[in-house]
């Protein structure tokens, strides 16, 4: 067995057996960290798929949920499934409960606590790093889309600051309606967002002045997967129609021309369909990672594969869709795999 092959055998033994990865390095690496967070192990990741840390499952009651980085790669906001919040006597709503935490540390972090009558969707980090924005419902704005005989999907959504101080959900930021999705909170304070039918603007701090960008996705795209670049400009998505094969699946969409760039990605390394769960761009703007489910199990690709009942793909690529990568599979236990690159 060589060098390689061993390494490779006693990761995979290590990750088995549910020990512990080298400490979380104090500098962050050249490339940034990976984080895919899973039902079975959350792991962080090197650019190339080596793990660096586990974060440990335990502390969090082995919920499904997804997680995302600090744009400086030390600490996370996990949300965890919460059950089910009972909007009336005949509806219920998927709620969450948010946690954050220091990648570097083995403590189970800080919960965040929310108001009865708040329902929290997901939460993610502002460009600048020192602020969490939590996504919620709440339950009159729910009860009014029902008695109105619509979907609770087609409720107003608010977007909240998170006191990371007090460990609370604050009051609301921005109001959005049923059309419209929040795709970053920018460092200057300001809002980048998706308007359903058409396109993306850009809303001031206070919510009150919005900018039409003239950018949008193609006719007919449902981006299930979306990540936008640290700088903001480019927002890639994978179109949820297209999920058999990765040539035409994803795009670049260039908030500054317009200009939507699809991209041609080989075909699987393998025959299983599969759809894209989630995507991150690298911190230098220069790759993109995302994650794929496996029908069912056992499965796996390559020296790194796992066999277990459920499992992920987590590959990478570089953003023209160039030199497409397997960094590894992982085990999920039957939940979706995200990943942040930070």
């Amino acid at each position: 067995m060589n060098r390689t092959s061993l390494l490779i055998a006693v990761g995979l033994l290590t990750l088995a057996s549910g020990g512990r990865a080298a400490p979380v390095p104090k500098e962050r690496p050249k490339g940034g960290f990976l984080l895919v967070w899973t039902d079975a192990t959350p792991l962080l990741l090197t650019p190339d798929g080596e793990t660096t840390a586990e974060l440990g499952h335990e502390e969090y009651g082995g919920k499904p949920g997804w997680a995302a980085l600090s744009p400086d790669g030390k600490r996370c906001v996990i949300a965890l499934d919460d059950g089910w919040a009972n909007v009336t006597d005949k509806s219920l709503r998927k709620k969450y409960r948010l946690v954050v935490r220091e990648v570097a540390e083995k403590a189970a972090g800080t919960k965040i606590e929310s108001d009865a009558d708040v329902v929290v969707a997901g939460a993610f980090w502002a460009q600048d790093g020192k602020r969490v924005i939590a996504e919620v419902y709440t339950l009159d704005a729910l009860r009014a889309a029902e008695a109105a005989k619509k979907p609770l999907s087609t409720a107003e959504h608010e977007y909240r600051q998170v006191d990371l101080k007090a460990g609370a959900v604050g009051e609301p930021v921005l109001k959005l309606s049923a059309a419209e999705s929040l795709y970053a909170a920018r460092a200057d304070g300001s809002w980048l967002v998706r308007a359903e039918g058409t396109g993306f603007v850009s809303v001031s701090a206070d919510g009150k002045t919005r900018t039409e960008l003239k950018a949008d996705f193609p006719k007919g795209c449902y981006p299930n997967a979306r990540a936008v670049s640290a700088d903001g400009t480019k927002v890639l998505c994978s179109d949820l129609r297209k999920h058999e094969t990765p040539k035409d699946q994803f795009g670049v969409l260039d908030l500054t021309t317009g200009k939507y760039t699809p991209l041609t990605l080989p075909d699987w390394p393998d025959t299983e369909k599969r759809q894209v769960l989630s995507l991150a761009v690298s911190p230098d703007g220069k790759r993109f990672a995302f994650t794929t489910q496996f029908v069912a199990g056992p499965r796996g690709i390559g020296p790194k594969a796992v066999r277990a009942d459920y499992a992920a793909a987590v590959y990478a690529a570089d953003i023209d869709g160039k030199n497409l990568k397997l960094l590894r599979t992982v085990e999920t236990n039957g939940a979706a795999a995200s990943i942040d690159w930070k």
